[in-house]
């Protein structure tokens, strides 16, 4: 659990890795600082044994704002820089690609969605009203995927980027639009 408290006020929420490989090694962090309470931020790592080798996996959901991010940032920074090898990051960073805490994450690692679409918005965020139909447009990007410089990207896109017909109308996924990509192992 990250966010939250079921108990309390009856909201949960947390990170996970899904993978179709196996995960070794997992360990976690609490970033700092807090932004609230019931808001404990955390990076989530594992290490997923593929065929071509391993590969770090990170799984993040930042504060929003100037004040909290870019600390939250460093600490973040801090704990992925002990990974050794190729490495994936991903979450949503609740921060603008020209946000001081992006600029300084594409230092050490490559946005996997402006690489391979520099000139495209890739709006992630927000869907205000899921039952909202086509009419609904997303307004900013704030969610990433990004990979360590030794990997080799071959594609990323965005999904569940428009809501779908249901019998009482229309329906988004989530008020964030998902992120894949394809990568190579070297």
């Amino acid at each position: 659990r990250a966010n939250g408290n079921h108990n309390a006020i009856r909201f949960e929420e947390g990170e996970a890795i899904l993978s179709a490989y196996s995960l070794k090694s997992p360990s976690f962090t609490e970033l700092q600082p807090q932004a609230g309470y019931f808001q404990h931020r955390v990076v989530l790592h594992a290490v997923a044994s593929t065929p071509e080798g391993e590969l770090h996996l990170f799984v993040t959901h930042l504060s929003g704002g100037d004040a909290i991010g870019p600390g939250q940032v460093e600490s973040l920074t801090a704990f992925t820089n002990d990974a050794e090898g190729p490495a994936l990051l991903a979450g949503g960073f609740n921060a603008l690609e020209s946000s001081p805490q992006i600029v300084s994450l594409t230092n050490a690692w490559v946005d996997a969605y402006r690489a391979i679409h520099p000139h495209e918005a890739g709006y992630t965020s927000s869907v205000d009203d899921l039952h909202a139909g086509t009419e609904e447009t997303l307004e900013r990007r704030i969610d990433y995927m990004f990979v360590s410089p030794d990997l080799r990207l071959l594609d990323a896109e965005r999904f569940a980027d428009h809501p779908f017909p249901v019998d009482s109308g229309w329906l988004w996924v989530s008020d964030h639009v998902g992120l894949w990509i394809v990568i190579e192992i070297p």
